[in-house]
């Protein structure tokens, strides 16, 4: 007898070729998580008939819909793949030796870009046969570990024991990087100024925030059940643009240097901000190069934000930015980099994860 155990759960994630048939995974697809939260709704068209008496009989299976989430806490190595899927587009450059630079970008394309998932759940492996990557939050906050929650839509699932192309015995072979660390509050530093201004300032720009949240998002068409797949969606496809939103937590209300009432000031006026927020691993990977997620918001504006006194505390402080594309890259950021997010991930992968 077999008892599923989170305990003894493991993740894997390889990239799909044909959408709708499950791929092998193997060595380094292999992934740790928090928690998974995956609904499977596979519809029952009850019998609505009439025949004389006040019964139903038997129903048929109608369309079958997986949708959900996968947590995990953000590590600098291993989540490459999940991360080049919820943006669309990575492009790999060496950097020096053993270090490479992989620039994230969001893409006006996704189609063709999915994977397979599979599950360990001891009693069985849960296999969906191909996922898109719809979006991703990522926080962090004060004393704690960085955590990001992936969303999916699955063509289908497959429950495999001994058969089918992940089995009990092919999934033996799937490990996970040895070199993957989590990526910590105590290794952020963020910095803010106006979007025409100079390259960020250490002195002037850094902001001293307690908790950071992101937010990248895009519609997509999860139900186009047609005669292709009869109960299983087609290929999910963009049904809107990118939403791409962030926010600052501070402790206090604070016009001292890295505090935020300007910014309380800015959110009336809507003026326009460049940003980067910067979180540097503990592992070496060669030289002065370390594991490093860098991200970068060409331009922001302040839809809200909240400093609202809670009595006789001190009053703590929220505000939260749109990042919208730039008309041209700012000063202190790369050319080109406009778009209204752009992540550079630093680690030893050496090619594209989805090229």
């Amino acid at each position: 007898m077999s008892l599923g155990k989170g305990y003894m759960s493991i993740g894997a994630l390889i990239k799909g070729v044909t959408w709708g048939t499950a791929v092998e995974c193997g060595a380094l697809s292999g992934f740790e998580f928090l928690r998974e939260n995956i609904q499977e709704r596979v519809a029952l068209l009850p019998d609505e008939e009439v025949r004389a008496n006040a019964f139903r009989r038997a129903g048929d299976k109608g369309s079958e819909a997986y949708t959900g989430s996968v947590d995990m806490n953000f590590r600098y190595r291993g989540l490459d793949l999940w991360l080049a899927l919820a943006f669309g587009e990575c492009s790999t450059s060496q950097v020096s030796g053993t270090v490479y630079k992989h620039v994230l970008k969001p893409a006006n394309t996704r189609e063709g870009q999915f994977a397979t998932l599979v599950l360990q759940k001891t009693v069985d492996l849960e296999e969906y046969t191909s996922i898109k990557v719809t979006g991703f939050h990522l926080k962090v906050s004060q004393g704690g570990k960085a955590e990001v929650t992936f969303d999916l839509v699955a063509h289908g699932l497959n429950r495999n024991t001994d058969t089918g192309t992940n089995d009990a015995t092919t999934f033996a072979s799937v490990t996970v990087p040895t070199t993957r660390d989590v990526a910590l509050f105590s290794q952020m530093t963020a910095w803010i100024n106006a979007y025409d201004g100079a390259d960020f300032d250490d002195d002037v720009d850094t902001v001293y925030i307690n908790a950071f949240a992101l937010d990248v998002t895009q519609p997509f068409v999860e139900d186009d059940y047609s005669t292709w797949g009869g109960t299983k969606i087609e290929e999910p496809t963009a049904d809107g643009k990118f939403d791409v939103k962030l926010k600052f937590d501070w402790r206090k209300y604070s016009d001292a240097a890295g505090g935020n009432s300007a910014l309380v000031a800015a959110a009336q006026t809507k003026g326009k901000y460049k940003a980067k927020v910067q979180l540097t691993g503990a592992y070496n990977i060669t030289g002065a190069y370390y594991h490093d997620l860098t991200m970068y918001f060409p331009e922001l504006q302040i839809p809200e934000q909240d400093h609202s006194i809670p009595g006789a505390n001190v009053i703590p402080t929220s505000i939260s930015f749109d990042a919208v594309e730039a008309e041209s890259a700012p000063t202190g950021f790369s050319t080109g980099y406009t778009e209204p997010i752009i992540a550079e991930l630093q680690n030893e992968l050496t090619t594209s994860p989805i090229a």
